[in-house]
């Protein structure tokens, strides 16, 4: 038991002297002998999603799974689950062997659905029962989600049909015997029905559940409902149904929601319902939320689930019945949400799913890490070149990669072994953009790429700092004027942040409804961001401007195609855009080999006019630039 009590003293001193509250971990209760369960389900992956019956299957198993991790990892790291085999076999391995976590726990093995039984029959003892819901209103597997946090139950869809796995449950022997059936209910909210049942049913849910601090303080989650089901095929893979990422929610008893935030039309899973109701409910739900943190922050995992609603999956930007591009979906989302310092874990399609969470948030991370990378110096600058003979900056093009987007643990989590074992890594400069927040669901990966950095490998927050929000929407009057002004919380939550993971770049700041005139956003971030940062205030593209004495500049572009593409468009527009100095370019789940070998073709066509950098250097230079 000793083992015991240390872990349950190292995480609370974490909460207290690191100060990342209201997101440490809580502290890890299990004795150094207890097993890890390790439940396979891979054999979900094979089920085919173009037959319904396979696809409800799958829907149900990883419901009921995510449900009963949840529940089971509250105290501890015990039940891990392995469905994305070479993601998930990658971290198992780490967590068990090098990283001297959980290596003296010894390891019990269950296979498929059997042992998902088992595994019930098992930790019978640590559950109410089960939340049943039936196919309709779709929005109700995502309030049973929320019950399964709330009340400690399992959920499952009510199917008549008797291979389904809900008949296969109930007559298993060890079931739990207590049924909460949503489909029995009258779910509706106090006042009455709001004339939708998808609203009346997330409505009912925030009086029970939220508003009656039911639900925890620290997350909400946004993943898609059981509408799912309608079309499992236009997410692909399965793990983009996203219930695998519902066990750390559950464990933290949030709530869950999947709504339109789009006020002037009729979303597609619910159109005959009243204009802007789902709109309404969002912003309840959010209102309801800021006040059960305290004003604090709190973290939303998920993203709009584009390849179903909300918004046009052509990627059209004025879509026949009014749904928007995708990108406009998600910054009116970042918009709303950070109207009531909500804070984004942004898990999107394509790589979102993500396993485990609830398992590895026990992780012990260190109090602080450092970069591995060297700070510049003059004699580095002047032996690239970027400083003349008289330490004036050189007229040349500074160019620094923004290596993105990794604003969502689920991304993270999938390419951080994959981008670790490029045979360029190391040998090459990565500007790795890693959001804080992903050390809340992933710290497992962070503490490995920060353990295995070399010195070529610099670490700079991506957008927008901690993690993905629009900062305009945190200064007061904000969307609802009875919301104080958010910047405190923000910054205070920053500056803990960068100092424990050694930040001093801000990569980059999305800033969806910013107004130009304001500086607040520039100012506040200058505070923290002491190196610099990316803000798209208005400056011309290449230039590097000052807020406070911390250097900023515009993020230039976003970069596609395979190297040789690449370079040829960076060297084309170089070529005809005069003036350009400082060049962030933004590239999205792009590899070490990648970076390197665009490099390397773009110094072929563009001689010493181009001078690649680190993006500290590069800021370095550019304070000095915006000086002389």
């Amino acid at each position: 038991m000793r083992g015991t009590v240390w872990r349950v003293m190292a995480a609370g001193w974490m909460m207290t002297a690191v100060g990342m509250t209201p997101f440490a971990p809580p502290p890890d209760r299990t004795a150094e002998d207890e097993p890890i369960c390790h439940l396979d389900l891979t054999e979900v992956c094979a089920l085919k999603l173009d037959d319904s019956l396979q696809a409800r299957e799958a829907w149900d198993t990883l419901h009921l799974a995510a449900s009963l991790q949840g529940i089971v990892n509250r105290t501890g790291p015990r039940l891990f689950i392995r469905f994305m085999a070479e993601t998930d076999d990658f971290w198992f391995s780490w967590c068990t062997g090098d990283s001297g976590w959980l290596n003296r726990r010894p390891v019990e093995r269950f296979v498929g659905i059997d042992g998902l039984f088992r595994l019930i029959e098992r930790f019978a003892g640590e559950f109410a029962g089960l939340v049943s819901y039936p196919g309709k209103p779709f929005a109700l597997s995502n309030v049973a989600s929320t019950v399964a946090g709330a009340e400690r139950r399992l959920a499952i869809r009510e199917d008549a049909d008797e291979r389904s796995l809900y008949r296969r449950l109930l007559s298993l022997q060890g079931r739990p015997k207590d049924e909460l059936r949503l489909g029995g209910m009258r779910i509706q909210p106090q006042a009455g029905s709001c004339g939708s049942a998808k609203n009346d049913a997330y409505r009912w849910a925030l009086e029970r559940y939220l508003a009656a601090g039911r639900c925890g303080a620290a997350f909400m989650a946004y993943y898609i409902d059981a509408y799912y089901l309608t079309a499992p095929r236009s997410g692909g893979v399965i793990s983009n149904s996203t219930l695998t990422n519902h066990d750390f929610y559950i464990a933290n008893g949030a709530f869950f929601f999947d709504l339109d935030l789009w006020g002037d039309e009729h979303p597609n899973d619910e159109p005959e319902q009243p204009l802007g109701r789902d709109r309404e409910t969002l912003l309840a739900l959010l209102k309801a939320q800021h006040a059960r943190a305290g004003g604090a922050n709190f973290i939303i995992g998920g993203f709009p689930p584009w390849a179903w609603k909300y918004a046009d999956p052509q990627h059209r930007h004025n879509a026949p019945d009014g749904r928007r591009h995708p990108v406009a979906t998600e910054w009116e989302y970042c918009r709303l949400i950070s109207s009531f310092n909500g804070i984004k874990d942004a898990d999107a399609l394509g790589y979102s799913g993500l396993a485990n969470a609830s398992f590895y948030r026990f992780y012990p991370l260190k109090a602080r890490y450092s970069q591995s990378a060297p700070a510049p110096s003059e004699a580095r600058l002047r032996a690239v070149g970027a400083l003349d003979a008289d330490g004036t900056v050189a007229e040349r093009i500074f160019l620094t990669w923004y290596m993105g987007d990794y604003d969502a643990a689920a991304w993270l989590n999938r390419f951080a072994p994959l981008w670790w074992k490029d045979p360029a890594h190391g040998r090459t400069m990565c500007a790795w953009a890693f959001d804080p927040i992903l050390a809340v669901r992933v710290p497992q990966a962070v503490d490995y790429v920060r353990t295995h950095a070399g010195t070529n490998d610099y670490f700079i927050s991506g957008d927008n700092g901690f993690g993905y929000l629009a900062p305009s929407a945190l200064t007061a009057p904000r969307l609802d004027p009875s919301i104080p002004d958010g910047w405190a919380a923000w910054s205070a939550l920053n500056r803990r942040a960068y100092e424990r993971f050694d930040l001093g770049i801000t990569g980059f700041i999305i800033d969806p409804g910013r107004d130009p005139a304001n500086r607040r956003v520039a100012k506040e971030y200058a505070a923290f961001s002491k190196e610099g940062f990316v803000y798209d205030e208005g400056q011309p593209a290449g230039e590097a401007r000052l807020e406070a004495g911390v250097p900023y500049v515009r993020m230039y572009t976003d970069l596609y195609g395979e190297p040789p593409q690449a370079s040829a468009e960076l060297a084309e527009r170089f070529a005809r855009e005069r003036g350009m100095r400082f060049i962030m370019v933004r590239t999205i789940l792009k590899s070490p080999t990648w970076h390197a070998e665009t490099t390397r073709l773009l110094q072929e066509k563009m001689g010493d006019r181009v001078c690649p950098v680190d993006p500290r250097s590069f800021f370095e230079l550019a304070k000095r630039s915006a000086r002389q």
